[in-house]
């Protein structure tokens, strides 16, 4: 019965999801943008700056990844700064299948660990970050 329950709750948070647009979630003070292989190209199209951050819920370090882009989050929407970051859930949207067209078009990489950090720059891949895990690194890497 709990399976049931939890699978009906998931369809119908995916289905709000599905109702809104793309538009009206940037506009909410949502924490990071649920990136699926269905909004991946459309995130890209309508934002000059995108950071995509690959994790898994499991992992330690990601769980530390995400602490830390959730408080970038709040730093950023209160300068006012343009930029997003959206998350993948590796659990969820298998990367290598799910995102084979971008892999192809050279847009992500297929060799990705997580957690992961990416930087987009009007739509053309720029950066990956590959420093330490800490407020103070990741947030200047991501002003920059």
């Amino acid at each position: 019965m709990k399976i049931q329950q939890l699978i009906l709750i998931i369809s119908s948070l995916l289905s709000l999801f599905k109702q809104r647009s793309i538009e009206t979630i940037l506009q909410t003070e949502n924490p990071l943008l649920i990136v699926t292989s269905g909004t991946f190209n459309r995130y890209l199209e309508i934002n000059d700056n995108f950071f995509i951050f690959i994790h898994s819920p499991w992992c330690k370090w990601s769980q530390k990844f995400e602490t830390i882009l959730l408080q970038i989050n709040r730093h950023l929407r209160l300068e006012k700064q343009t930029g997003y970051i959206g998350a993948i859930d590796n659990t969820i949207e298998n990367f290598t299948e799910h995102f084979k067209t971008s892999i192809n078009d050279g847009l992500l990489d297929s060799s990705y660990t997580y957690p992961s950090l990416i930087y987009f720059l009007n739509g053309k891949k720029l950066d990956t970050y590959n420093s330490r895990i800490n407020f103070d690194e990741v947030f200047l890497w991501m002003k920059r």
